[in-house]
């Protein structure tokens, strides 16, 4: 081998942009661009709580990346009151509203009686 970068190497992506867009006016509230790994959804997400009016929470959508919810609920929670427990359940906002479009993929069969379709 001469040193040279094989193809799969030298087309993997070394990151992804990652953004919060509001849905009405299109703008780009938050970006980041790095590894889709829990560091960068923790950064995400803080770089738009730092934008947002105090008490905003928005409706989240995401991919089936499931980091975002660790983030999501991180920022929007808080450790719950009780009392006569020694400890304090994590408890998520009640208004945070999140969900995942998850793709599904399946096979399709282009030959006459193959199974599986």
């Amino acid at each position: 081998m001469n040193g040279a970068p094989r193809p799969a190497q030298a087309s993997t992506p070394s990151g992804f942009a990652e953004d919060a867009v509001d849905a009405r006016t299109k703008i780009i509230a938050a970006l980041k661009v790095g590894p889709r790994t829990q560091p960068t959804a923790h950064a995400v997400v803080h770089a738009l709580v730092k934008v947002l009016a105090p008490d905003c929470i928005p409706v989240f959508t995401s991919d089936g990346l499931k980091l975002y919810f660790d983030a999501l609920t991180a920022h929007f929670g808080g450790w719950a009151e009780t009392v006569g427990k020694q400890t304090r359940p994590w408890q998520v906002r009640a208004e945070l509203l999140y969900g995942q479009a998850v793709k599904q993929y399946r096979r399709r069969c282009a030959r006459k009686g193959c199974q599986g379709s």
